[in-house]
């Protein structure tokens, strides 16, 4: 018992061979429940950053409904931050990733170019010598003064560490616009295409899930 203990030690640690900083960020989230919900997601998997922006209710850290929510991972909540800004809640990260429904059900959508999480992630690592990487290609797309505005913060990133946010939008409508645009990637989880809709906890589990995969997973 004590040797597969260790053989299952060494192997797990090898597995997480990226080093990384990974920041989960939900903007004008509206329910309790829901941020609850997002620090266990992100805890499941090994992550531990969680930001919000402008949150309906800025004292929604400490709120019964998001404590019942997050089961256990109440670390999580008392290390996560409220910031009124996402400059401010990106400080330090690289490569930006909005997340959006391909399929949106409420409105009309410029034609991002959406990435499938996997897919951007194999992406990632296997070009991370040249990181970030600019994958948002938008039909309509942002002035150059904002790239060059995240592109400042990117400078000094090193070629082998991966600093990456997963921005997730308000429930009911998602990212803004103008938020996508200032993104590198827009990942989309492919869903039916009839029925897209996720909550948005459910959305980070999928997102830290596969980022977890890529990165090094862990062993059943």
């Amino acid at each position: 018992m004590i040797v597969r203990s260790v053989l299952w030690y060494i192997t797990t640690s090898a597995l997480c061979f990226v080093p990384n900083k990974t920041r989960f960020v939900l903007i004008d989230t509206r329910h309790e429940g829901n941020v609850g919900a997002a620090a266990r997601a992100i805890k499941t998997m090994g992550f531990e950053d969680l930001v919000l922006v402008t949150p309906k209710d800025p004292k929604v850290l400490n709120r019964q409904k998001t404590i019942h929510g997050a089961s256990g991972a109440l670390d999580i909540l008392e290390n996560s931050k409220v910031c009124s800004t996402l400059e401010e809640a990106l400080e330090g990260i690289d490569h930006w990733c909005a997340t959006a429904m391909p399929n949106d059900m409420n409105r009309e959508r410029p034609k991002w170019i959406f990435s499938a999480p996997r897919n951007h992630f194999e992406n990632i690592l296997s070009n991370r010598k040249k990181f970030p990487l600019d994958e948002t290609t938008l039909e309509n797309e942002s002035s150059a003064q904002e790239k060059e505005a995240s592109s400042s913060k990117e400078s000094d990133a090193s070629n082998n560490e991966v600093r990456i946010a997963f921005l997730f939008g308000n429930e009911r409508y998602g990212m803004q616009d103008e938020d996508i645009r200032k993104c590198h990637a827009v990942l989309g989880i492919p869903t039916n295409p009839k029925f897209g809709s996720l909550n948005v906890a459910s959305a980070v589990q999928l997102v830290a899930y596969d980022w977890r995969e890529a990165i090094g997973g862990y062993k059943v």
